[in-house]
């Protein structure tokens, strides 16, 4: 492969990242076992307003409170934890949210992570998707 080939090649795949969809989706598993899955979760940490709105979304959704009121000042664990589960995130095209009905939020980019019995959308209970 010559120099001008590698350069095609890459163009190529910059235009094609480029036109890929970036916009954040939300969806809520059905029937609602608490499971959430998040495509194109924004780069950042819990102080970047993207990850925030998203991670808002879910609380809202699955506490009836934001993630501001469940992140107690007090709790600096907690959102410690948060942020490294946000740290280690391999990719963020998708992940998994998990509010275990207590106030904490688990994050993967694969179920295959979560824990023996769960590692599937199907052992889940997952039947489709609802946007939220």
């Amino acid at each position: 492969m010559n120099k001008h080939e590698l350069r095609q090649i890459i163009k190529e795949e910059i235009s094609k990242a480029l036109n890929e969809p970036t916009s954040t989706e939300v969806y809520k598993s059905n029937p609602d076992v608490e499971l959430y899955k998040v495509i194109n979760f924004p780069n950042g940490g819990l102080q970047d307003k993207k990850v925030k709105d998203v991670l808002n979304t879910i609380c809202l959704d699955a506490y009836g409170q934001g993630i501001d009121d469940i992140l107690d000042d007090d709790d600096e664990e907690y959102t410690k934890e948060l942020e490294g589960y946000l740290n280690r995130l391999q990719s963020r095209k998708q992940v998994y949210v998990y509010p275990d009905g207590e106030g904490s939020i688990s994050m993967y980019n694969s179920l295959e992570n979560y824990s023996e019995g769960y590692q599937s959308e199907e052992e889940w209970g997952v039947e489709s998707w609802n946007k939220i």
